[in-house]
């Protein structure tokens, strides 16, 4: 059995040399084919949009956790088959002239069983993202209104072009439905944003979950599965609340993770801008893979 949190997965997520095949695909172009749509949850904003048509059609689905710069990226579709549950992928944000590589997962998603792929904590700019790592510099609204299209392909596959439009008025929308988000959940947006330091982890969070526990029914089928969570942090450090804002089928995982995630995470807390300790929340995934350790 092996698990990893997707701070070290999106960190393994390298620049490498695309293959030598993929350069001379020629770039299927898709059209935006609906408007954008955004979705309001307890725990998410989403922006969707569909491309295409026929059998190359795909839908693109932006989703933030928190406020920030960051989204998961997923995709939609029928070409998005593939038999591994981790899958190399090269994509683009607008201008990019060399796609960057990155680890995504790959399921089915619904009773059509429709494949995807997912990347966690993505950037336009192309920068390793995510609420617990190192603060990049702020994307600005004029860089955002600058991508126009993004570029993604299956590493040594056929590449695929989806014709955005500006991302600028979609993720101005996306900023202020995560404002909303946060204050929902009981905090307060401002002091959010000036946080000296957000909820630091007591130790490694690889102890967190251990070997013996993979469950034994998903172990003795072979199941894998992602699960992504947020904890509610108090101001002494210790977690009053876990919620899975994210699981893959099948569903074996996601209240065992967070029973074990809430008896056995700590935290250094958060800080205000003067410094004093106060409750905040704390965004990761867990992947279990059967197998492997």
């Amino acid at each position: 059995m092996h698990f990893t949190f997707a701070a070290a997965l999106v960190a393994a997520a390298l620049l490498l040399p695309n293959p030598a095949e993929a350069k001379d695909a020629p770039v299927v172009s898709l059209a935006r084919a609906s408007k954008w749509e955004m979705n309001y949850t307890a725990d998410t904003c989403q922006l969707m949009a569909r491309f295409g048509v026929g059998q190359d059609s795909m839908i693109l689905a932006l989703t933030r956790e928190h406020p920030g710069d960051a989204f998961s990226f997923q995709l939609f579709g029928s070409v998005l088959k593939y038999d591994e549950l981790q899958v190399p992928v090269d994509l683009a944000f607008g201008n990019e002239t060399k796609p960057k590589r990155y680890s995504a997962v790959s399921m089915t998603v619904g009773a059509d069983k429709l494949p995807a792929v997912r990347i966690a904590e993505l950037r336009i700019d192309g920068l390793q993202s995510g609420m617990n790592s190192e603060r990049n510099p702020a994307i600005s609204p004029a860089t955002e209104a600058g991508v126009s299209a993004i570029v993604f392909r299956r590493a040594g596959g056929k590449p695929y072009r989806l014709e955005t439009g500006s991302l600028g008025p979609p993720l101005a929308a996306m900023r202020i439905c995560t404002t909303d988000l946060v204050r929902a959940w009981g905090y307060d947006p401002e002091i959010e944003k000036t946080l000296s330091r957000r909820p630091v982890p007591v130790g490694s969070p690889a102890g967190w979950v251990r070997m013996a526990d993979f469950p034994q029914g998903a172990q003795s089928k072979g199941h894998n599965g992602l699960v992504r969570f947020r904890l509610d942090v108090a101001a002494n450090g210790i977690p009053t609340g876990c919620r899975v804002l994210y699981r893959t089928d099948p569903d074996e995982f996601a209240d065992h993770s967070c029973k074990l995630l809430l008896q056995r995470a700590r935290f250094n807390p958060a800080l205000d801008a003067a410094g004093k300790p106060v409750k905040s929340y704390y965004i990761n995934s867990i992947m279990w893979l059967a197998g492997g350790w």
